[in-house]
């Protein structure tokens, strides 16, 4: 019985890419690269997700009622007008 396909993150993460550009559909976008396109469903909600904790971790923060990102000096000034209202 033949193993699993063991995909790298770079893969997944260019095929989530891919799937987000919109240009193909997922079912061609899963012949091209081999995949079942539940994996790309799988692969690009995850990227989506993990989206924010990218922004976050190169400082970044992202104000996620209205999507508006911010660089840490302007995170802060926004904190305290917020705080002012």
């Amino acid at each position: 019985m033949p193993k699993r396909k063991q995909h790298s993150p770079e893969f997944k993460a260019k095929v989530a890419l891919e799937a987000l550009k919109g240009e193909q559909t997922v079912a061609e976008s899963a012949s091209r690269f081999g995949v079942h396109p539940t994996m790309i469903h799988t692969w690009k909600r995850a990227l989506l997700e993990g989206a924010s904790g990218v922004l976050v971790s190169i400082g970044i923060e992202v104000c996620p009622p209205i999507g508006i990102q911010y660089c840490p000096p302007c995170a802060e000034q926004a904190r305290r007008c917020v705080a002012l209202t």
